[in-house]
């Protein structure tokens, strides 16, 4: 997990409003929301906010969500339907399956910059000062998270991200983007023998 940086101040992802002066409800499908994903995911190198999980594609990777990190049910934090800073590119399994409808807010503040949350917020906090250990993307292979506060430790907790089947998948997704990086490097003959050891160790 890393800290992302923050949607640009002057995005505006609200809709119209309809003829009777209601607005319409939450849609992926709107021009706005799919060029907010699509800034998103180049802010977040296409992995998922918290699990660092490369996302996309359902056919070739791990389908995307877009998550409200304040829930955005009618009963609990509608304001923020379409506050960006709300908005954040996950993975179908940190979305749908570990966060579902948890409700991460401690006190709703005035403005959402002044709410407490119960997780750690990849737009609002330095992501250090609440865990450290977790995947930030790249090539650096983790260990077990260690956290620093009570927002690390829910954070960890709600997604898993000490259990050792994903450390084991994420440091292998991090050796996968070693391996590619060193393919870009090498030329010509250099290249052919080092795709050879690669097959050789790793089978692939």
């Amino acid at each position: 997990m890393r800290t992302l940086g923050r949607p640009p101040s002057n995005l505006d992802l609200s809709p119209s409003p309809r003829i009777d002066g209601s607005l319409p409800g939450w849609s992926r499908q709107r021009i706005a929301v799919q060029n907010f994903v699509t800034w998103a995911l180049a802010n977040q190198q296409q992995q998922c906010a918290f699990c660092g999980y490369f996302v996309g594609d359902v056919a070739h990777r791990r389908a995307w969500a877009v998550d409200h990190f304040a829930p955005k049910g009618t009963t609990l934090y509608p304001q923020w339907t379409f506050e960006p800073l709300n908005l954040i590119v996950t993975c179908h399994s940190c979305n749908s399956v570990f966060k579902k409808g948890f409700n991460t807010v401690v006190t709703a503040g005035v403005s959402y910059a002044d709410t407490k949350f119960r997780l750690v917020h990849p737009y609002l906090d330095d992501i250090d000062d609440h865990v450290t250990g977790t995947y930030q993307g790249g090539h650096n292979r983790v260990g077990a998270p260690l956290a620093h506060s009570l927002e690390g430790k829910a954070t960890v907790e709600v997604f898993h991200l000490d259990d050792v089947n994903y450390l084991s998948a994420i440091n292998g997704q991090a050796l996968r983007i070693s391996i590619d990086q060193w393919k870009g490097r090498l030329p010509g003959a250099r290249l052919a023998l080092f795709k050879n050891l690669v097959a050789e160790v790793t089978g692939r």
